[in-house]
């Protein structure tokens, strides 16, 4: 992994991360996470500082009460600590999944809120993909932090108590044996064995991390398609192709070779080798320690029982040191993920915002001389196109595929903005308007609408509250009528099988029906149908546009199609061709233009259309 952070910018995206996981996770949940992970590192170290009381006293006078008391508050103090920890997991891991799906509604409101450009730029959706794939396949990202700050927690609480408990190391007892293994300088043997102990684990970090690296950028990969190529499996859509076309063989190749055996194989392995080395290095120190204190013990430099409890204190350290170590080796590592976490968030919107209001009552759009170009494109989607769209109109734009339809809709909702010419609502630049105010003037159905896994109701709606008769004018007019009719739970009835197993399918014809709807719910000025009704034959789709034609009333309205049929009770006909307009007039007239593109592709399609 080429990318390289620096010592500062480590604590710039650690401050940020944790700033984000404040806002993301409940208020609660990081306090009880270091309350619990504090418990979790208190109760052993109290069993081990009781049991060396014990023994102390069983070296010593041996009161029996003294050593209930002690095994009593060893028993109470743990019951009690374990109890109350119980209580703040079951909370903890409760909001487990919840600030998961926070962190990922965050990467959704993100993307929901950004410039459209950016959600068609293929770059940045690998961008949010690889967010995702390494955050499923290995937790990378935010979420690791949630991961490792129990562990390291406890690790430091652990550190702290265990410090503690060695304070009387340095005060020997009166009368002990004044030798070398009592001398300062065999201390600082000690505490140079710790030292190693502690830094080895810094010393292998690199070795560690190119295995890490490996399969932190490889097994997303890996995740990412065999979780597709699962969901492809399982969907019905694809049932039948896997058995006509005997694909299960070739799946199971894919499978095979998505898993990557041997890079596993090396990876397990080179752990297997930084594990017997870290745990070489802790016997060495921890024997040392052992043999350390015990021969300070035999020369009446401490209690017996206090030779358990610094032992068990050192080894404490030693372990925890070596773990703070390697986390936050996994950490330093992580960033490098969060950043580009923080890099996607960061994503600038260039879109030009300006404050005007625009009047609903009275709107005409003209665009003048508008070009455009797809960001990385070498030819012109649109080119020198000039058209007015007037108040209460019914403007047919017809055209191949690729014709530029669809983009002169998004350049007109301001999805994008044109690279040349300008669009002006009422003589002014559209640019210069309040954008939200702005694309509320429009009901737009494209053709590659999405219907959510919620009731019909809302789905129509877009909102959980919603003026039931009205959603029911809405689905009655766009042709729906009859199918709400047959449906059991009325508005209630949820969409799809997603969520809900007795979910109703709805076939493509009826989605399209229930996305027009959508559109008339909303009651705006301006109407912009862009091929909803693809999925319908052309005499259902000419019954529909005829429909809705009848039921926009005083709107401006824009059908758009590839079937010229559709549109023919239009006032006014444009037809694009590659980009460009190049045909305008009622459909009698285009008709009488027999070399012209209209009547090319009204030849084409017109078996389609005698009982139009």
């Amino acid at each position: 992994m080429s990318k390289k952070i620096g010592f500062k910018q480590h604590l710039r995206i650690f401050a940020r991360a944790f700033r984000v996981l404040r806002e993301v996770c409940p208020p609660c949940f990081l306090s009880l996470t270091v309350i619990s992970s504090t418990i979790d590192a208190a109760k052993p170290l109290i069993a081990l500082f009781f049991s060396a009381q014990v023994l102390n006293e069983l070296a010593g006078a041996r009161d029996v009460q003294r050593i209930l008391l002690y095994v009593a508050a060893t028993l109470l103090s743990v019951f009690l600590l374990s109890a109350i920890n119980a209580l703040l997991q079951q909370r903890l891991k409760a909001r487990g999944d919840y600030n998961y799906n926070r962190l990922e509604f965050l990467y959704a409101k993100r993307y929901m809120e950004m410039d459209y450009p950016h959600v068609e730029d293929s770059v940045i959706n690998q961008m949010l993909a690889d967010i995702r794939a390494r955050a499923n396949g290995n937790g990378l990202g935010l979420y690791n932090l949630i991961y490792y700050l129990p562990m390291l927690s406890t690790i430091i609480a652990t550190l702290l108590l265990s410090f503690v408990l060695l304070g009387g190391l340095f005060i020997p007892a009166a009368g002990y044996v004044q030798n070398w293994v009592t001398s300062p300088a065999a201390t600082l043997v000690l505490v140079l064995l710790a030292i190693l102990s502690v830094l080895t684990p810094f010393f292998l970090r690199k070795w560690q991390r190119e295995a890490m690296e490996l399969v932190q950028r490889e097994n997303p990969k890996a995740n990412t398609l065999l979780n597709f190529y699962g969901q492809y499996i399982d969907a019905d859509k694809a049932a039948k192709d896997i058995r006509l076309y005997n694909q299960a063989g070739a799946l199971e190749e894919i499978f095979e070779k998505r898993l990557n055996r041997k890079m596993w194989i090396w990876f397990f392995r080179r752990g297997a080798s930084l594990d017997s080395i870290l745990g070489a290095v802790n016997a060495l120190v921890g024997g040392a320690v052992y043999l350390f204190i015990g021969l300070r013990a035999l020369f009446g430099m401490y209690a017996l029982g206090s030779v358990v409890q610094y032992v068990g204190a050192v080894t404490f350290i030693i372990t925890n040191m070596a773990s703070i170590a390697a986390i936050m080796g996994q950490l330093l590592n992580n960033n490098i993920y969060a950043q580009n976490i923080f890099d996607f968030l960061d994503l600038s919107d260039p879109r030009a915002d300006g404050d005007k209001q625009p009047d609903a009552d009275n709107i005409e759009i003209e665009f003048d001389n508008v070009s455009f170009k797809y960001p990385g494109a070498d030819s012109y989607a649109l080119k020198n196109v000039s058209l007015r769209f007037t108040p209460g109109q019914r403007l047919a734009v017809v055209g191949m595929n690729g014709s530029g339809k669809t983009t002169m809709v998004k350049l007109l909702c301001r999805l994008y903005r044109p690279c040349e010419g300008v669009i002006r609502l009422n003589g002014e630049d559209i640019q210069n308007y309040d954008h939200t105010a702005y694309t509320r003037l429009f009901n737009v159905v494209f053709q590659d609408f999405k219907l959510f896994s919620l009731p019909l109701g809302c789905n129509v709606a877009t909102a959980e509250s919603y003026d039931a008769e009205k959603v029911r004018a809405a689905l009655i007019n766009a042709g729906f009528g009859e199918k709400l009719d047959t449906l059991e739970d009325g508005l209630n009835t949820m969409l799809g099988k997603d969520c809900d197993k007795k979910g109703t399918s709805l076939s493509g014809g009826e989605e399209q029906k229930v996305a027009i709807a959508r559109a008339m719910y909303r009651d705006a000025p301006f109407v912009v149908f862009d091929e909803p009704t693809a999925a319908l034959d052309p005499i259902s789709e000419y019954e529909v546009y005829t429909k809705l034609n009848d039921i926009i009333g005083e709107k401006t309205a824009v059908f758009i199609s590839h079937r010229l049929s559709s549109c023919r009770f239009c006032d006014d006909i444009a037809v694009f061709h590659e980009g460009e307009l190049i045909q305008r007039g009622k459909h009698e007239v285009l008709l009488r233009d027999t070399d012209g593109k209209y009547c090319e592709m009204w030849n084409a399609q017109a078996q389609h259309y005698t009982d139009v």
